[in-house]
């Protein structure tokens, strides 16, 4: 009997470890479905924040990218104004240069600034105080000229009577010209 005694009590421990194995078994695989579980929502929220990260590094290197762009074309905008306006002076300052061709210009500048005004005051470069001063005889007007060291070339027409000038100036015409190619590079290139 002792041994049948023996023999269950080893059967009982045999089901009773087998019964542990089992258990720990269990508790085993269910620990290894939560650490995966964990891991898989850790990878998750390390993708999202790495997308967050490559989303927000993306934004801002375009927009650093544009930045870039549009300081460029602003600068290549106005060193083209730049060029094209001292290339205006050049060619005005050979135009100056040449009493044959500047004495009609100028005739036409004074004219079209003095055009409604009765006694026109005009200011002109030193230099051209006797042409100026034919021209509004030629063209039966009367008024005064006088010398201006602030006009380069053209004339500034003032009406005393009302109180008004008219500048009509190479200096003004280059100014407006540089406005006029700054605003049009700006519609053609998308930027102000």
């Amino acid at each position: 009997m002792d041994e049948r005694i023996e023999r269950l009590a080893r059967g009982a421990a045999d089901a009773e470890a087998w019964s542990g194995e089992l258990k720990a078994r269990d508790e085993a695989s269910e620990l290894i479905a939560e650490a995966k579980g964990r891991a898989a929502a850790t990878v998750a929220r390390a993708e999202r924040a790495a997308e967050k990260w490559l989303a927000t590094e993306r934004a801002k290197r375009l927009g650093e990218a544009n930045s870039r762009i549009l300081e460029d074309t602003l600068t290549v905008k106005h060193r083209a104004v730049e060029r094209a306006i001292a290339r205006a002076r050049q060619m005005l300052s050979d135009l100056r240069a040449d009493p044959d061709r500047y004495a009609p210009i100028l005739e036409n500048l004074i004219l079209e600034a003095a055009g409604s005004i009765e006694n026109p005051l005009v200011e002109v470069a030193p230099q051209d105080v006797e042409l100026a001063g034919d021209i509004l005889r030629n063209n039966g007007i009367k008024g005064e000229v006088r010398p201006s060291s602030t006009v380069d070339a053209g004339a500034v027409v003032r009406d005393p009577a009302r109180g008004f000038s008219v500048y009509n100036t190479f200096s003004e015409r280059l100014e407006k010209a540089a406005d006029l190619l700054l605003s049009r590079f700006g519609e053609v290139f998308g930027v102000e």
